[in-house]
């Protein structure tokens, strides 16, 4: 409002300057006179003034009045939606998309079901919402947890993730240790059976790897699978769940690490390692693997030397191995001197194997050549006294003699040594055989010097001389 009332229309002044003011005296054309004016413009002002303080005293008793505070018993989404569902710039607030919420398996409970230690909600503008910053949500505090009253799957997880790898991880401190929500999801969280939810099976794998594809994750916890995601899905069981689609029959990380229960790499009995594990989904090998040579002492006698299913086939890139690959597969035990020390087994398998016919066969790209595996068996090796082992003398003969191979071979010719170092005299007249045959060869090379070379020399002065 201005200081004075403008001037009717009848009222009429001499030109002023606007700058300066000069030559700036009133004058009035037909109007009221300059008292009557100067009377009701001061009137109006001090009406102005009057409004002015009163306006400020109302908003001053305002501000001294207690802010409007939604106690914990009254908030519900209604109190919370204004912060939080909705973007706006400069806001702190985390964004709860309703649409999100209203699909989750949380949809009918309320905001401090599992905020618990938000105790009020202001709204007065200008101060902070909550008395102080929300703490991360116990998921096994009242609802996760056997014998509950809210509805929630009456077992507690809690009791077996404190001791997994990531609880362990979380009670030492460390703030990148994976949670509930981590898996789980937070305002998104919906049931394992919907093919939406993060733990859906076809969806685990790619939760998982959320975490373990992160190399800083991984460097920093020292993580020994670089890339464990990229290998799965080269796997057979990744090939089954994105290519077959077999979602209810391909193993997916939990299948085999566990779900809560999750133990770290290098943990006793761990049981990705175990071959009972694998034994849940593959039922007819394990049954013939648990008698095996090697299936005694890793399930029977506990020896962490056996070869357990992942030795052979691999931990995340899992496959059914090569034929030409098998030899070297082998090697990795049966050529290693510390093992096969222990048992008092030779460790020149892979390299007779490697000088005999079907070694050097294989080394020139033979596909159907004999290898390990073809004479020892598979996940039923026995040790050669076994009388039900393939190699077992008795057995010898329809060994070798499978219609891919040698059949019709006689048991002379099956019982020949395979694995023979020629160098050592335990290989009987093939040892000395080729002693004679070196011998031979070394009396070819000091005739050659003591006749050829003299007789070159010879020949060499006469045509000189001519």
């Amino acid at each position: 409002m201005f200081p004075f009332a403008p001037f009717e229309k009848k009222t009429c002044f001499r030109k002023v300057s606007l700058d300066t003011g000069k030559d700036g005296s009133l004058f009035f054309c037909n109007g009221p006179s300059r008292k009557e004016v100067v009377d009701k413009n001061v009137t109006m002002h001090t009406n102005d003034k009057m409004c002015k303080l009163l306006f400020f005293t109302l908003l001053s008793l305002l501000m001294l009045l207690p802010a409007r505070t939604a106690p914990a018993s009254e908030i519900s989404w209604d109190n919370c939606i204004g912060c939080h569902a909705e973007r706006r710039e400069g806001s702190t607030a985390p964004f709860v998309d309703p649409a999100i919420l209203d699909e989750s398996v949380h949809r009918n409970i309320n905001c401090l079901d599992c905020h618990i230690d938000v105790q009020e909600v202001k709204h007065m503008v200008g101060e902070a919402p909550h008395q102080r910053h929300p703490e991360k949500v116990s998921c096994t505090e009242r609802c996760h947890v056997k014998g509950n009253t809210m509805g929630a799957p009456d077992f507690s997880p809690m009791e077996q993730y404190k001791d997994s790898v990531h609880g362990v991880a979380i009670r030492a401190g460390l703030e990148d240790g994976a949670g509930c929500a981590d898996c789980h999801g937070r305002h998104n969280i919906r049931s394992k059976d919907d093919p939406e939810s993060t733990v859906y099976r076809a969806n685990i794998p790619r939760t998982c790897a959320v975490c373990h594809e992160d190399m800083q994750v991984v460097v920093k916890h020292h993580i020994h699978a670089e890339s464990p995601f990229h290998e799965y899905e080269q796997s057979v069981h990744g090939r089954a769940l994105y290519q077959a689609g077999l979602i209810q029959f391909a193993a997916v990380c939990t299948d085999c690490h566990g779900v809560h229960d999750i133990q770290a790499a290098g943990t006793p009995n761990l049981r990705p390692r175990n071959p009972e594990t694998c034994g849940k989904c593959h039922v007819g090998i394990f049954k013939v693997y648990r008698e095996s040579i090697h299936g005694v002492a890793a399930i029977e006698q506990h020896n962490p030397d056996a070869p357990v299913c992942t030795n052979c086939h691999g931990e995340h890139k899992i496959s059914i191995p090569s034929e030409a690959k098998i030899p070297s597969i082998c090697s990795q035990c049966h050529a290693a001197e510390g093992i096969m020390a222990k048992y008092e087994i030779s460790v020149d398998r892979n390299t007779t194997y490697g000088q005999s016919y079907h070694g050097i066969a294989s080394s020139y790209g033979s596909k159907t050549v004999a290898n390990c595996s073809s004479c020892h068996g598979h996940h039923d090796i026995r040790p050669p006294t076994d009388p039900k082992s393939s190699v077992y003398p008795a057995n010898l003969v329809r060994t070798c003699g499978k219609a891919k191979c040698h059949p019709g071979i006689s048991s002379r010719v099956a019982s020949v040594k395979i694995h023979v170092d020629v160098k050592k005299k335990e290989s009987g007249s093939v040892y000395y055989v080729r002693q004679v045959l070196v011998w031979i060869f070394i009396g070819l090379l000091i005739i050659t010097f003591i006749w050829v070379v003299p007789d070159l020399a010879r020949r060499i002065k006469r045509k000189g001389g001519t």
